[in-house]
């Protein structure tokens, strides 16, 4: 997939036909695509518009690509943080991110609301152009109640390799479906 420059690819054959990266305006939120433009009963035309209009909004998902779940997959965390992990091949994997890497350092009221951070290894690669990066970002409006991606800056023009921190809030089983939209890139 190239557009702009901004190349994705993938380290496992097949998939790129399967469950490519995407621009985030094929991923918007389902409570937006029933939010009507205009708000009713509102007359000032600085005040008329909802969300739907908003250009900062729009833009957001017009100028980022969007990382879908590769494979169906199963997280299990337990009260502990241990974790599990089950994958539709096993192609796909995860590995923990010890509480010492981010949540022990975290201020308590954040990390009492922490079950576990598990990193995908993600098969796909991103290059961007030289002094491009990119923005990781959760699934901004996506308010996602099984999990978040963690936010940072990924040099694309130098490391390809893109990962994402996926914390879970409590202990459970969380089953991700293939398709479902992970991350956010923001080049800039």
């Amino acid at each position: 997939m190239k557009s702009e420059e901004i190349i994705f690819w993938s380290v496992v054959a097949g998939l790129s036909e399967n469950v490519p990266p995407v621009k985030a305006s094929k991923c918007f939120p389902s409570w937006w695509k029933n939010t009507p433009l205009k708000r009713e009963g509102v007359s000032s035309k600085t005040e008329l518009g909802t969300i739907k209009s908003c250009p900062g909004f729009i833009d957001l998902f017009q100028y980022a690509y969007v990382i879908r779940m590769w494979c169906d997959s199963v997280i299990e965390i337990d009260d502990k943080g241990n974790y599990e992990w089950k994958t539709s091949s096993d192609l796909f994997s995860f590995e923990g991110h010890s509480d010492s890497q981010y949540k022990d350092h975290l201020p308590e009221y954040v990390s009492d609301n922490i079950a576990g951070v598990i990193k995908a290894n993600c098969p796909w690669r991103l290059k961007t152009p030289k002094n491009v990066s990119v923005l990781q970002l959760p699934m901004e409006y996506h308010f996602n109640k099984d999990f978040e991606v963690l936010s940072g800056v990924v040099h694309t023009d130098i490391c390809h390799d893109i990962s994402q921190q996926m914390v879970f809030s409590k202990s459970g089983s969380y089953f991700i479906e293939r398709g479902t939209p992970m991350a956010m890139y923001f080049p800039f």
